[in-house]
């Protein structure tokens, strides 16, 4: 099958980042690997971010007109070992050429509903001009969800071509003043509830959601929730009206990503397999204490965060807990991340408190995640109060860390409480500093319990959070979207 991914950022590879914010940028990526594999024919179209990738060097290029101006379109690929995937970059200076993708330190660009549509317009433009007729377009997020509604327009030139849309954080609507409709040359015949108007705004994602074949979001779970008026972000009745064809499937990850024998900032003497955790994961526990200036000691637990220090991640409640922790368990704290002023503020605030057990990394470095607390972490921390995924817990399960996390959307499809046989975790229901404490408590009671420790480590291990089957269950929707068009 002839599959194009459009998607606004993308991580290549480890090594190489086109330009992200966060865990969207993996998903296309990784699963157009795995559709490669597969035997299917996919591409990926991005805008090219010249801050985070500049041009390359004897790349084709082609010079292609499109609805809202111009762009040059750059030929590379993903650099992923065995597979063949081409990568389009969607040039132009002026609307890509930014020291950040969506904003700066003011607040979202100003422009992003014309730079948006511009890239929308370009990502088919682009096909034409390679002559590329595909079975299927893949959008990604509302930074491209007007592609389905131009798919469908006639004398578009894809009259056999299916579209799915997936929606990876359905807080994030692409709302813009009504007005925007003129801005790109649309009709403002759109402005109405079933097509782009949006209590009186213009939103490209409700665009998707009637006019794609088919919907998907991150998990399960997840997609029930968006059907609900308290959490649908408004836009429940639209979710509810394609009910039938909005399917949850959870994110993979690279190997690389979840398999600390193939981790690339793990020394080959330390990686580890669920034959040799109890071996090398407390040599990687040693590291972390070593090279963070943490007393080096295998008995004290070792809990980490990672990710965006927002009240969105529960970052308050983790405040507020470790305040009882510190003063009545011996553990040691770790925080990877950086967000709101305040939060990095009072995590900075908890280490001088704390100076041997607590520490404040303000910044996200992949390499420092994969390299000292994926591996040498005992236990994760993930109290995020909507995780439509989430792919830090499963990193870290791959890598024998026991996750501690709110049981919601994606974090409650894929960890199963100590209670239960298969038991890959730690889960707690209600979104409250006590509640996480509580569940911290019994974390630590896990972890003081070698064998039930290694039970629920190895089933965290042996989780199969590969592309493998989301990419099986992408191929039958997109076989589904297909004959529906029939």
């Amino acid at each position: 099958m002839r599959i194009v991914h459009v998607v606004s950022e993308l991580v290549g590879s480890q090594a190489l980042n086109f330009g992200t914010t966060g865990g969207l940028g993996k998903v296309p990526a990784g699963l157009a690997a795995a559709q490669a594999r597969r035997g299917d024919q996919p591409v990926i179209i991005i805008p090219h971010h010249k801050r985070f990738c500049p041009d390359i060097d004897g790349a084709p290029k082609w010079n292609v007109d499109t609805r809202l101006g111009p762009c040059v379109l750059t030929e590379t690929r993903l650099p992923v070992v065995g597979v063949d995937v081409p990568v389009y970059l969607v040039g132009n200076d002026a609307y890509f050429d930014r020291p950040a993708l969506y904003r700066d330190k003011d607040g979202d660009y100003s422009d992003n509903n014309v730079r948006f549509a511009f890239f929308c317009f370009a990502a088919l433009s682009a096909l034409r001009a390679i002559g590329l007729q595909p079975d299927m377009v893949h959008t990604h997020d509302w930074q491209t969800a007007l592609i389905p509604f131009l798919v469908k327009q006639p004398g578009n030139g894809f009259p056999g071509t299916a579209t799915t849309h997936t929606i990876h954080n359905g807080l994030f609507k692409g709302e813009f003043p009504r007005d925007t409709l003129s801005r790109i040359g649309l009709s403002e015949k759109l402005l109405h509830p079933k097509a782009l108007e949006f209590h009186g705004q213009v939103s490209y994602t409700q665009a998707a959601i009637y006019f794609a074949d088919w919907l998907t979001t991150v998990s399960t779970f997840y997609r029930n929730t968006l059907l609900t008026e308290a959490r649908g972000c408004g836009l429940h009745g639209a979710y509810q009206h394609r009910k039938n064809n909005f399917t949850g499937i959870v994110n993979g990850l690279d190997p690389s990503e979840y398999n600390p024998m193939f981790n690339p900032y793990l020394l080959s003497s330390l990686r580890f397999d669920p034959s040799t955790v109890v071996k090398n994961k407390p040599l990687c526990k040693a590291q972390l204490q070593t090279e963070l200036e943490l007393p080096v000691d295998p008995a004290v637990a070792s809990i980490g965060f990672i990710g965006r220090l927002s009240q969105e991640k529960g970052i308050h409640l983790i405040l507020a807990a470790m305040g009882t922790l510190m003063d009545t368990t011996n553990i040691q704290f770790v925080a990877l991340g950086t967000g709101d002023q305040h939060f990095e503020n009072a995590l900075l605030s908890l280490q001088t408190k704390y100076p041997d057990r607590v520490r404040a990394i303000l910044k996200y470095e992949e390499k420092i995640a994969y390299r000292l607390l994926y591996p040498g972490l005992d236990a994760i921390i993930a109290p995020s109060s909507t995780e439509p995924c989430g792919l830090v817990h499963l990193a870290a399960m791959g890598h024998g860390t026991i996750p501690c996390v709110h049981a919601i959307d994606g974090l409650g499809e894929t960890v199963r409480d100590w209670v239960n046989s298969d038991a890959n975790g730690i889960m707690f229901d209600k979104f409250t500093a006590d509640a996480l404490l509580q569940a911290i408590k019994r974390t630590l009671t896990l972890l003081s319990d070698p064998a039930e420790h290694h039970r629920v480590q190895l089933n965290g291990m042996e989780r199969d959070s590969s592309w493998r089957y989301p990419a099986q269950r992408y191929s039958e929707i997109y076989e589904q979207a297909l004959e529906n068009l029939t």
